[in-house]
């Protein structure tokens, strides 16, 4: 829970990259609550947890581009 309220939140980029290497390496237990970051309202938060699904696999990336508005929109 500590390292998924720090996403998206953050200010230094090296720290932003630890959390996002720290929750690869919680595997399958960070997946929901990444996925479910993805509707939050704060365009930094969706992108970090994207950035995160995108590192631990290619296939979150298909659901990070679908369930984001922005993207979903077309563009």
């Amino acid at each position: 829970d500590t390292l998924l309220s720090l996403v998206g939140t953050e200010p230094d980029f090296y720290v932003r990259e630890d959390i996002t290497w720290a929750l690869v390496r919680l595997g399958e237990a960070a997946f929901t609550p990444l996925v479910d970051l993805l509707g939050h309202a704060d365009a930094a938060v969706r992108h970090h947890a994207a950035h995160t699904l995108g590192t631990a696999s290619a296939e979150p990336l298909r659901v990070c581009a679908t369930a984001d508005p922005f993207w979903s929109a077309g563009r």
